[in-house]
């Protein structure tokens, strides 16, 4: 059986793909070049984590909290952040959101400068206090996404509906 808290725990480059992880608590964490693809990280809590160049392709984070939590450069193509909550100044800049499923999810205070939204779904996703700036929503699907005081110099927005 996994064990169900990690706080504070250095577990950098260690490989979790595939790994059951639901609800587990990695706050304050270090896992910067962690291998969590195909992981299920609902309910997990990664708040204050460092996952900068981290693999998460395919994985779930249902729910999962990241307030304050350090993706840049993260790989997060295909996952699954629905009604995910990144807030508390959440850096993400230049992590790839390529087609990952963002629906619902609450976005605030975060920093998204060059994040790789390529054919995401943004359903109902709410984005405020953030900056978009050089950003890529390319054939994003924005439908009830709600947009507040948010920078987009330089955003790419083609195609997106």
């Amino acid at each position: 059986m996994m064990r169900q808290d990690f706080v504070g725990e250095d577990l950098r480059d260690q490989i979790f793909s595939g790994a059951d992880l639901n609800g587990v608590n990695f706050s304050n964490a270090n896992l910067s070049n962690v291998n969590l693809a195909g992981a299920n990280l609902s309910h997990a809590n990664l708040s204050h984590v460092n996952l900068s160049n981290a693999n998460l392709v395919n994985a779930i984070l249902i729910e999962a909290t990241l307030d304050g939590v350090d993706l840049c450069n993260a790989d997060m193509s295909g996952a699954n952040l629905s009604l995910a909550c990144f807030s508390n100044q959440a850096d993400l800049c230049g992590v790839k959101f390529l087609s990952a499923n963002l629906t619902e999810a609450q976005l605030s205070d975060a920093n998204l400068v060059g994040a790789d939204f390529d054919r995401a779904i943004l359903t109902g996703v709410t984005i405020e206090n953030s900056n978009l700036d050089d950003a890529k929503l390319a054939h994003a699907n924005l439908h009830r996404a709600k947009f507040t005081n948010v920078k987009m110099r330089g955003a790419d927005l083609f195609g997106a509906d």
